[in-house]
């Protein structure tokens, strides 16, 4: 009898130990696929190497980029920590956008933008600005650019 207690608590506390793992790993596998990677590219339209500006969102960082500042003393890099609730928000944000939307038809003095989530292009245009997108993706848009210290300025290349 005490033996067959014995065998019946290790059997127990196996499947306590067994049944808490598992959730463990669920619950960081839910975490990890929550964490989107975002590239986001401003650049003059037919020039898609020419970067002006980027917004990359990695993991749990921000980080800006003005690559040609206009003044001397613009920032051309900005790097931060996004909060819990702005990771939540940006993942809200990227949920919501349910295709892709691409036109790269070539305008000149035009600014183009390409929006890339977990290595798949969601938005590419030739011919951007902040109003155009569609409300998904500019509500995404206008979110990452304003968690930024440095300002993104398309301005006329005539």
């Amino acid at each position: 009898m005490k033996n067959n207690c014995i065998i019946l608590l290790l059997f127990y506390s196996l499947c306590l130990t067994s049944c808490h793992s598992q959730e463990k790993r669920n619950e960081m596998s839910k975490s990890e696929n929550q964490k989107n990677s975002i590239s986001l590219k401003f650049y003059p339209t037919g020039v898609i190497d020419d970067v002006r500006y980027s917004i990359s969102v990695i993991s749990d960082s921000l980080i800006v980029k003005n690559y040609f500042p206009i003044n001397i003393n613009d920032k051309r890099e900005y790097a931060a920590q996004l909060s819990n609730n702005q990771i939540n928000k940006i993942d809200t944000l990227v949920s919501a956008i349910k295709m892709q939307y691409r036109n790269t038809d070539i305008f000149e003095d035009t600014w183009g933008i390409t929006l890339i989530i977990n290595n798949q292009v969601i938005y590419e245009v030739g011919d951007f600005s902040f109003e155009l997108p569609p409300n998904e993706v500019k509500n995404l848009i206008n979110y990452l650019v304003s968690l930024s210290a440095i300002k993104i300025e398309l301005y006329g290349f005539s």
